[in-house]
């Protein structure tokens, strides 16, 4: 079957590469630095033009630039219209799930005057965290660049294009992102002319960064997106199975008028179920996350992090206690219906049913100031109850967002006279230090020996 899967996939692909039409492709950069719940921020991103493999035309811009001339106007999803009056391409990667938040960014760049004029679509959205900026660096190796007197590494790179960015001469002449249009083209042509060895330590590295979630592909052909989403490269959140018994989570960041302070915020999250003698599942989950940037001379690493968590769980399961959440005041909204804004059905669907992708979400505040650490920590109860004694098999699924690494404690506990097969123990633990994309657990019970 894996085969077949894979002549299908290769077919789909050739068909795709063969069109004697250029295809589109949209690559984004996304800065985990800032993060938000389809990985960082797209402060800008690269149209690559394909004909039949080969690369015609590489346009690196910055975000802005398409937003600027976007005439929709659409309500931004609730918490960030606290920074933005209108949606666009830079704020749709809203979605933890990849395939949403790339077809999201691609509509609305597909409706910006630069694309809308040319009939410009895109066929594959492809989504690069700043990792995979560095690894490239180590490959190619230093980068000097005359017109800004310095010379890029793996180690300085991501440091000195934030402060180009936002505070560089190219800012004060309005183009922030030049250093990147620059940079870009430099980057492909070095890598087109790695040698064999060289290139396969680049595969490697990109097979790892895959695993790490920090390179997401989508593409809007059916059996290619399948496909991805068979291979673990897709992104998107797991959808569980009907016969599905067990627990899932994921925890989902986004910075929200928090400058670039992700760069120096740790994360540790612990997940503590407890299975009682009837069988009910109750769930314990802190968050921390210590902020350990106040020694930082630039503002945008010393800022407070603002931080809207969402932590996705099973349908229909009941929030019993939150604690240490910030408190914020609803902002005093816009009169959108006035002034005559869209809805977008996926960001009202979410907003009313308070649940997206199949999961419920349980949405808080938890900002942090520089050289502070704070908690947050929910306790839920499951829908449904274990049977015990018929039901021997116990899942447990974590979806990671992409672009945020740290610790991972899970401990899931059986009551008095059962033991998990695996541990031979009341109490299976495990811990990950930066978990892959996803962690799918089957654990087997028996009832303890006398």
């Amino acid at each position: 079957a894996k085969v077949k899967k894979g002549l299908d996939f290769l077919d789909a692909f050739l068909g795709w590469l063969n069109v004697s039409r250029n295809q589109q492709l949209l690559v984004l950069f996304q800065n985990p630095d800032e993060i938000r719940p389809g990985g960082g921020f797209i402060g800008s991103y690269a149209h690559a033009t394909l004909l039949k493999g080969s690369l015609m035309g590489l346009d690196v811009r910055d975000i802005y630039d398409p937003d600027g001339q976007l005439e929709r106007k659409i309500v931004p999803p609730r918490p960030l219209q606290r920074i933005t009056e209108k949606w666009g391409a830079r704020d749709a990667n809203w979605f933890p799930d990849f395939p949403t938040s790339a077809r999201k960014v691609s509509e609305l760049l597909e409706s910006s005057k630069i694309y809308k004029e040319q009939l410009v679509k895109f066929s594959g959205v492809v989504a690069l965290n700043t990792e995979v900026i560095r690894d490239l660096m180590d490959l190619i190796g230093p980068v000097r660049l005359k017109d800004y007197d310095v010379t890029l590494n793996s180690a300085n790179i991501i440091k000195i294009i934030q402060s180009e960015v936002e505070s560089g001469e190219d800012k004060k002449a309005g183009q922030p992102k030049k250093i990147l249009q620059t940079l870009t083209p430099i980057i492909f042509d070095r890598i087109g002319k790695l040698g064999d060895e060289e290139k396969k330590g680049l595969l490697l590295k990109l097979k790892e960064r895959f695993q790490g979630k920090d390179i997401m592909v989508y593409f809007k052909d059916p059996s290619l997106e399948a496909y991805l989403k068979e291979a673990g490269v897709a992104g998107e959140v797991a959808l569980l199975p009907n016969s599905f018994f067990g627990s899932y989570f994921s925890v989902v960041n986004a910075n929200i008028g928090g400058a670039k302070s992700d760069a120096f915020v740790d994360q540790s999250v612990g997940l503590r179920i407890k299975i009682s003698d009837d069988g009910s599942i109750s769930n314990k989950l802190p968050v921390t996350r210590e902020h350990t940037g106040e020694e930082q001379k630039e503002w945008w690493y010393k800022a407070t992090n603002k931080n809207y968590i969402q932590v996705l769980a099973p349908l229909g399961s009941r929030l019993l206690k939150t604690t240490g959440a910030t408190k914020k005041p609803i902002p005093t909204g816009v009169n959108y219906k006035a002034l005559g804004f869209q809805i977008d059905t996926d960001v009202a669907s979410l907003e009313s049913s308070g649940a997206m992708f199949g999961k419920l979400v349980f949405a808080n505040w938890l900002d942090v100031p520089a050289g502070e650490k704070k908690t947050l920590e929910l306790e839920y109860l499951n829908p449904g109850k274990f049977n015990l004694s018929k039901n021997k098999k116990f899942s447990f699924i974590f979806d990671k967002q992409s672009g945020v690494n740290g610790n991972l404690d899970i401990e899931i506990e059986l009551p008095v006279g059962y033991v998990w097969q695996e541990t031979n123990s009341q109490i299976f633990k495990k811990s990950y230090q930066d978990p892959p994309a996803r962690i799918s657990l089957n654990l087997d019970l028996s009832e303890a020996s006398r």
